[in-house]
């Protein structure tokens, strides 16, 4: 019995002597990591009424991720509306492929100036789909680009935040 395990024990060690010499990974293509891609948030802002409210604060916040911006590195972009109402957030990088994870909110940060005072929204970017804009190779799959269109409310009396 003893020599019937020591077959086998040497058996095995032979295979896995082979598996070690010829390179097991030999047999399927090297991959590392996980996918990547860019995308950047674009957009347009107004009231109930289709005007288009300028100097919204628009924040793309990443739970997971990091924005490269003035040579730093953040989870937060803060950009602001134009007199158009439109915005374009810097580009970022989700090494998962989406945007999952990533909040886009929308402040009236000036009042009344800005020609009302408007209700804050926040949109999960999680279970939207962005539009290609660049392809990709290999575990980088492009650039995609989020475009939302935001139409802010009035707060009501008495609502205003302090």
């Amino acid at each position: 019995m003893k020599r019937f395990i020591s077959k086998i024990f040497s058996s095995l060690g032979k295979i896995a002597g082979l598996v070690l010499a010829f390179g097991y990974s030999s047999c399927f293509p090297v991959a590392y990591g996980s996918p990547t891609a860019d995308y950047r948030v674009k957009g347009k802002v107004t009231d109930i009424l289709n005007n288009p409210l300028e100097g919204i604060q628009v924040i793309v916040e990443d739970t997971d991720e990091v924005f490269e911006k003035d040579g730093k590195s953040t989870n937060r972009d803060t950009t602001y509306t134009d007199g158009n109402g439109e915005f374009v957030s810097s580009l970022a990088r989700d090494e998962y492929g989406t945007a999952y994870g990533t909040y886009v909110i929308f402040n009236d940060v000036d009042g009344e100036l800005g020609g009302g005072d408007f209700e804050s929204v926040s949109i999960d970017l999680s279970d939207r789909k962005g539009e290609k804009v660049k392809d990709g190779k290999g575990w980088y799959e492009g650039e995609y680009l989020y475009y939302l269109r935001v139409n802010m409310e009035t707060k009501k009396d008495g609502s205003s935040e302090n």
